[in-house]
């Protein structure tokens, strides 16, 4: 190999590397961001994750992969409620599948916001009444089926319950149940808090989903 064919070489190699480099260093995208308590956006629960922690309830992020979150707080002496929020609604996290079905059998509790459900003729924003106080809601999918309605109409559910062995399953038809736009609705946080703080469960939210990752596993 000659010398100008050398440089060719290493130019190509380096530019490869600083792509790399971009690439995982490069800032979440703003549609990621949706739905994650990092974000200050209307879409974001920067606020919900504020007023949890002022609540005394503080909800620590996961930022690793949905399978080690599984098997590491899978045998855990206390109780966890994970929480999954979507960063798309017209891409809705999928049903829960069998390792799911598994971690949440032992007595944990999945919270899924942004699951897929039929669109149906009911208003697109609607006020509904709890004791939490009044819960904006702004999709018109709504879910019907024999499962336990937590919040609902008379299109369906909006919220409901599956329980599975010791644990449960809680989801949601919408991804902004207490996103920053409803920060001023008396309901949204209160209710999304007592969902997710039921039984003095230890609560983590899914900032993996969103593209955030922690130092160990940009490493790996």
């Amino acid at each position: 190999m000659n010398l100008k064919s050398r440089r060719v070489w290493f130019i190509g190699i380096a530019i490869v590397t600083l792509l790399l480099f971009l690439i995982v260093t490069a800032p979440v995208s703003d549609k990621r961001r949706s739905g994650s308590t990092f974000s200050r956006s209307p879409d974001g629960y920067g606020g919900w994750y504020a007023y949890m922690q002022q609540q005394g309830t503080p909800v620590q992020r996961w930022q690793k992969p949905l399978s080690d979150f599984l098997q590491q707080r899978g045998n855990a002496q206390r109780s966890v409620t994970l929480l999954r929020i979507s960063s798309d609604p017209f891409n809705s996290i999928s049903t829960v599948n069998a390792d799911q079905e598994d971690w949440v059998g032992k007595g944990n509790t999945l919270v899924m916001l942004g699951v897929g459900a039929p669109v149906t003729e009911a208003e697109f924003q609607t006020a509904h009444a709890t004791p939490e106080g009044a819960v904006t809601i702004a999709t018109t999918r709504r879910h019907v089926s024999q499962d336990q309605e937590l919040l609902s109409d008379s299109f369906g559910a909006i919220v409901w319950q599956q329980e599975i062995k010791k644990g449960r399953v809680i989801l949601a038809t919408t991804p902004y149940l207490a996103a920053n736009a409803y920060q001023d609705v008396s309901g949204n946080y209160p209710f999304l808090a007592k969902l997710v703080a039921q039984e003095d469960n230890q609560v983590w939210v899914d900032e993996y989903l969103h593209g955030y990752k922690d130092s160990e596993t940009l490493a790996q």
